[in-house]
């Protein structure tokens, strides 16, 4: 997979496990695969079926991307199968944020390894939590009025960020302050902030540049924060594996994505230049 440098804020993510999840009690599990769980005390209506090879990792996925790991070796074909499973009662999703299901996938460069950086290889397997993501890239709109309320609360940013409108993606903003962005958001909606400036997760980041250590995250709140370069890349996959992108495909044409077009690239189809709405 080959990686673009941009200054465009992408998306933020909340934890699934931090929004009204619930464990349930299975009293039963039939021979015919019949669930029966103990009823939620909170009201919520929704469930999903997870499962877990093992009980002692915590490792829990999706039922619907349960079956994984299938290898063909000559006639013979190996599965890892579920073995365990759980029910857990759900809230809606956040507005405008999609769940993206726990599970194992491949990252890393599955294309030619000459598109992409030395770092990504190998392939190599990768599980990840469940997370919300936001639907669409963060726009000009909404980081003004998130950065309006950080500036008149103690927040300080290197620039104001640009767009070419109020509803195109937001640019010219820096790793940096979109943690502090995404820390302002949190507060601004009443959440609790994920970025702090010490291992105590005492004092909330909101100015300067801070190199942030891992100690200093809390992963499992429910305020926002930039996914991890795992989170990325299993969202930007989309569930496709073995493609350049997304849409179970290895080209790309300005009638899939708003981008620049470059026409040395082989599996760039338009021939180069912005995009007609750019």
């Amino acid at each position: 997979m080959k990686h673009i440098s941009i200054t465009i804020l992408a998306g933020l993510l909340l934890s699934a496990a931090s929004l009204l999840a619930e464990d349930l009690t299975i009293t039963s599990f039939s021979s015919n695969g019949e669930l029966t769980w103990t009823f939620p005390t909170n009201g919520v209506s929704e469930y999903r079926i997870e499962w877990s090879s093992d009980l002692e990792n915590g490792q829990w996925s999706d039922l619907e991307n349960g079956m994984s790991g299938i290898v063909l070796t000559g006639a013979t074909m190996t599965a890892e199968v579920p073995m365990f499973y759980r029910v857990k009662a759900i809230g809606a999703s956040p507005t405008n944020m999609i769940y993206i299901p726990a599970g194992r996938f491949y990252m890393g460069n599955c294309m030619d390894p000459s598109e992409g950086n030395a770092n990504e290889l190998p392939v190599h397997r990768v599980y990840v939590n469940a997370f919300y993501m936001d639907r669409f890239s963060t726009t000009k709109k909404l980081w003004d009025d998130v950065y309006i309320w950080a500036t008149n609360n103690g927040y300080t940013f290197t620039t104001p960020g640009a767009g070419d409108s109020p509803t195109n993606p937001v640019t010219t903003v820096n790793w940096y302050s979109c943690v502090k962005w995404a820390n302002a958001r949190s507060e601004m909606e009443g959440l609790t902030p994920c970025y702090y400036m010490n291992s105590e997760t005492t004092q909330v980041y909101r100015t300067g540049e801070f190199s942030i250590s891992n100690n200093c995250v809390i992963w499992d709140v429910d305020g926002y924060r930039l996914p991890t370069e795992a989170e990325w890349e299993k969202a930007s996959r989309g569930g496709a594996s073995g493609y350049r992108f997304s849409w179970a495909d290895n080209t790309i044409s300005h009638g899939r994505a708003n981008y620049t077009s470059h026409a040395e690239t082989s599996y760039d189809l338009s021939g180069g230049g912005h995009h007609p709405d750019y």
